[in-house]
């Protein structure tokens, strides 16, 4: 008896902040609602119902949008002088409602402090609750990130030096870039991405380049949220060469630039563990369809994602190069198991969607997951522009002041 009404009554997932907002936001659009009915069949005015259910579509639009909401506000949330105008509104509005709803609570104050004491008590309290907010709008908001690094000085004989060196090094790189071999490997690459992109666009899917199949496509709506994915950072490059993130192959010396980079955690609100199976990425583009994204380096089934150590992720900044903590999120996550209230945080890189060539084209992305159970769990849209770029404030980047021996690399673009 038990046991059919547990699976109806209790809910599937653990309850998060986020439907904690769309499910009280939705509450209140439900009570307009049903006014907006009540008023209809009383016969009441015609503005009375109409502009309950206006009212109704408002707070449902929120609850709705109330993530994307929250993050276009909090770049202007996160500032000392927004709050204090916030608290100094607030009080003289406080005190037209004590006012209002006690007239006789000033006069009696009044009678109580008379004088230069009455005053200087008012001020007292007044410059109080003022410190007060200052001091903890200071500790609860986030100062904007800044950057330590300081100009790259060399004396002349340093500078010197190293424009010997760094001619020697592009001299044995020319070099090494005129054999024979390297030529027909980056041809034999090209065509056989050539082949593949034709096969994905006859059939209308991504290609598993290691099960030779179509990858499952996810639904245009996906209901369910066991999963609770973030997004850190999001970097998408202009153009190829515009992009300021490379990705280093130490064990055969190369590298190659990742036109998307995205820093992403997926938090379990399941009571049991979950396996996944795939994460699929999708970009929208300008006409408003949904474009497969292919993950960067998985072109070839024998090229391993690798780990942060073997295969650095490293981004360029003013006077160096600075390299990204943390690990890959794929393929890690496929072979784990994520327990209840885990949560796993990674790099996913990632190529232009197809048909897509500059970055600007690109308006929201969505990431979907799939279960061991060929269930799609959770789904995330976010925008993907403007860029949120890792600094080393938060803890997102070992060392910015590092300047990398790239240049000993073979660039693949």
């Amino acid at each position: 008896m038990i046991l059919p009404l547990k699976g109806i009554l209790m809910p599937d997932e653990l309850p998060n902040a986020r439907l904690a907002v769309y499910f009280f936001l939705a509450t209140i659009a439900s009570g307009f609602a049903g006014e907006a009915v009540a008023a209809l069949m009383r016969g009441d005015s015609w503005w009375k119902w109409s502009g309950a259910v206006v009212m109704g579509v408002v707070f449902m639009v929120l609850g709705v949008k109330s993530e994307r909401i929250t993050k276009r506000l909090s770049v202007y949330l996160n500032s000392r002088l927004v709050w204090m105008v916030t608290f100094w509104i607030a009080s003289v509005c406080s005190l037209y409602f004590v006012q209002r709803w006690a007239p006789d609570f000033a006069m009696n104050l009044h009678q109580r402090l008379q004088g230069p004491v009455g005053f200087a008590v008012v001020a007292l309290v007044g410059a109080i609750l003022s410190c007060g907010c200052w001091w903890f709008t200071g500790r609860g908001l986030r100062p904007a990130p800044t950057t330590n690094a300081g100009p790259f000085i060399l004396t002349p004989q340093e500078q010197s030096e190293f424009e010997r060196l760094r001619g020697e090094i592009y001299r044995a790189k020319a070099a090494l870039l005129e054999q024979p071999e390297i030529y027909k490997a980056k041809v034999a690459r090209d065509d056989y991405r050539k082949v593949l992109e034709e096969a994905e666009k006859k059939h209308g899917c991504l290609i598993d380049v290691v099960k030779l199949g179509c990858l499952p496509k996810p639904p245009k709506i996906i209901a369910r949220t066991e999963l609770e994915i973030s997004i850190s950072a999001i970097a998408i490059a202009d153009e190829m060469s515009k992009s300021r993130f490379w990705v280093v192959r130490k064990q055969d010396s190369t590298r190659f630039r990742a036109p998307i980079v995205i820093l992403a955690s997926l938090t379990s609100h399941q009571r049991a563990p979950v396996k996944i199976d795939l994460l699929y990425l999708e970009a929208k583009s300008s006409v408003g369809e949904w474009a497969d994204v292919r993950m960067a380096d998985s072109l070839m089934p024998t090229e391993k994602a690798g780990t942060m150590n073997s295969k650095p992720l490293v981004m360029e900044l003013e006077n160096g190069y600075g390299q990204m903590k943390g690990e890959y999120l794929l393929p890690s996550l496929y072979n784990r198991l994520i327990q209840p209230g885990t949560t796993i945080e990674g790099w996913i890189i990632a190529e232009y969607p197809k048909g897509v060539a500059y970055g600007d084209l690109i308006g929201d992305l969505r990431i979907s997951v799939q279960d061991a159970n060929k269930r799609w769990i959770s789904s995330k849209v976010f925008p993907g522009h403007p860029a949120i770029y890792p600094t080393e404030n938060n803890g997102r980047i070992i060392n910015g002041n590092v300047v990398m021996p790239l240049d000993l690399y073979i660039d693949l673009d």
